[in-house]
Parts: structure tokens; C-alpha cells; sequence
């Protein structure tokens, strides 16, 4: 009699193991498939941020290049004659209404055909001062004003960067 009531409580302890390693292992599974969503979500987000910064820079370099281009009085000519209203221009981005000359991603200084990026761009004459201008003849300079305005965006996708960067010349009066 004994010997019976011994085997029916180690029956009933077995299946008592069985349950709590199931639970367990779903515990542990789920754990798993959590921590395998986490990783997935902070991989997208480490590649929005770096596509976030790469069309910053890009934006940035644009602006640089085109800087250094308006170190030519002829370049800064077509900006003064232009009679683009700058507001009325698609790149957009642009806080004065005045003379612009848009730029397409072709026309890109630091075009590369061959990335996914595609550039827009302004480059507006913001108005002239004069003044004294550290190193110049005072009343015999003056300071001529523009805004550079580039657009980087991710091919098939809405995400962009939009930089604009005020860029000063200093000329003699009569001269742009």
C-alpha cells in the first residue's frame, strides 16, 4: 500500500516538471524574440542617424564648393542680373525674396553621378552695405551679400537636409 501512494505521487510530481519547463521555456523564447526586436529597431536607428549625418555633410560640402566658385566676379554677376524670384524657386528653403539662380543636381559642384543623393539648390543676393571694412578705405568698399541654399535628399525617400549659409564679398563702389 505504500509502495502505491509512493508511484502516484512521483506520477503526479513528473508532470508537475513538464509544466514548469514549458513556462520556462516560453519565458526564455519570448526574452529572446524582445531582445532580437530591440536589436532590429537600434540597427534602423543607427542607419537613419548615419544617412542623417552623410546628407548633412553633403549639403555642407555643396555649400563649401560653391563658396569658392563665387570667388568669380562673373558668378556673382548672373546672381545680382538674375531676376528669379527666390521665392517662387523648388528647392525652397529660401528667407529672402530676391535675385537667385537655382541650381540643379547636375550643375553640382561635388556632383557624384554615381551616389544616392539628389541636390537642389539656390544661391540669392541678399543686398549690399558699405561701410568701413576691416582692412579697406572706409565709404570706398562696399560689402555685397549672398545666401547659398543646398538641399541633400535620399533618393525615394522624403528625408533631407536643408543647410543655407550666408557667404559676404567685399568690392570696390561701381564694381559687383
Amino acid at each position: 500500500m505504500n509502495r502505491t501512494m509512493f508511484n502516484s505521487r512521483r506520477h503526479s510530481q513528473q508532470g508537475a516538471v513538464l509544466l514548469v519547463s514549458l513556462i520556462l521555456l516560453l519565458a526564455m523564447t519570448l526574452i529572446g524574440v524582445a531582445a532580437i526586436d530591440t536589436s532590429t529597431l537600434q540597427s534602423q536607428m543607427s542607419r537613419n542617424s548615419l544617412e542623417a549625418i552623410t546628407r548633412y555633410q553633403i549639403a555642407l560640402n555643396e555649400i563649401q564648393g560653391q563658396y569658392y566658385d563665387m570667388f568669380s566676379w562673373e558668378k556673382r554677376e548672373d546672381i545680382i542680373k538674375s531676376n528669379v524670384d527666390a521665392a517662387a524657386n523648388p528647392a525652397g528653403g529660401i528667407t529672402y525674396a530676391g535675385p537667385t539662380i537655382g541650381v540643379a543636381d547636375a550643375d553640382m559642384i561635388t556632383h557624384n553621378g554615381s551616389d544616392p543623393y539628389d541636390l537642389a539648390g539656390n544661391l540669392v543676393f541678399t543686398g549690399e552695405s558699405t561701410g568701413a571694412v576691416h582692412g579697406y578705405s572706409i565709404n570706398q568698399h562696399r560689402i555685397l551679400s549672398y545666401e547659398v541654399n543646398i538641399i541633400a535628399t535620399l533618393n525615394g525617400t522624403s528625408s533631407d537636409s536643408n543647410q543655407t549659409q550666408g557667404v559676404s564679398h567685399t568690392a570696390p563702389i561701381g564694381q559687383n
